[in-house]
């Protein structure tokens, strides 16, 4: 399943360390990584059955993101409140594989939430 990561942000610290800033996911990540190529978007492949896509990077942050070896994930509970922190490495490839993706938003995983009555846990089982 990969998740449209509508609303994110990505900057330095004061040590130049990249952070991505990302709305808060159910479950705990699990071997986390991101793949990218240096264009506009990046995969977050946060666990197994839940990537999360990354769309339009800043154009003033791709050089930073491509040339890091890992970067900061925040997950977001709300603007001022972080619920997890952790690193991810960067995966450099030539390009992503971005053929035939079908991407869902998190409108689309409540509204199936709804409809089966599932949990956020059982939707991104394997």
């Amino acid at each position: 399943m990969i998740i449209q990561e509508k609303q994110y942000v990505v900057m330095t610290d004061k040590e130049n360390r990249v952070i991505i800033c990302i709305s808060q996911k159910d479950l705990e990540p699990e071997q986390p990584m991101i793949l990218y190529d240096g264009g506009p978007h990046a995969m977050f492949y946060r666990r197994r059955g839940q990537t999360v896509m990354l769309d339009y990077i800043n154009q003033e942050m791709q050089k930073k993101v491509y040339e890091a070896n890992q970067v900061i994930i925040v997950e977001l509970k709300n603007p001022k409140e972080a619920t997890r922190t952790y690193l991810v490495p960067v995966k450099k490839v030539q390009k992503l594989p971005m053929d035939n993706i079908d991407l869902i938003t998190p409108e689309d995983i409540i509204d199936e939430m709804k409809k089966t009555g599932k949990k956020p846990e059982e939707l991104f089982k394997d």
